[in-house]
């Protein structure tokens, strides 16, 4: 379930605005460059190949580099401070709270096991 929720986290509205997340990756490496949080354009257009309503944590795959990247990038996006310092207490957190992540009713059923 927390593999399903990293790649599936909301993006946050920006000024009313739905927003979507565009990846970026090197046309050469195929490796992740960067992620773009930008304003969706129409709701009946259809999103590109690159483009995600979710940010996924997936995405860089083995790329540290690009983990690093689209780490200051959450921060950035979802916690509004780019040079905030995560902590494990905040990240399950973040992760235990539904209302973070665009989940199917089944994913939402099955519990994160609570802090003991």
């Amino acid at each position: 379930e927390m593999y399903i929720r990293a790649q599936n986290i909301k993006i946050p509205k920006c000024e009313g605005k739905k927003m979507i997340a565009e990846y970026e990756i090197h046309f050469r490496t195929n490796k992740f460059i960067k992620i773009n949080i930008i304003p969706k354009a129409e709701d009946n257009i259809k999103l590109h190949h690159n483009q995600k309503y979710v940010i996924d944590l997936s995405c860089p795959g083995q790329n540290l580099l690009g983990r690093h990247l689209l780490i200051s990038a959450i921060k950035e996006y979802v916690f509004q401070d780019k040079n905030i310092e995560l902590t494990k207490e905040m990240c399950e957190d973040f992760f235990s709270d539904d209302k973070r992540f665009k989940l199917n009713r089944f994913v939402k059923k099955k519990r994160l096991p609570s802090k003991g």
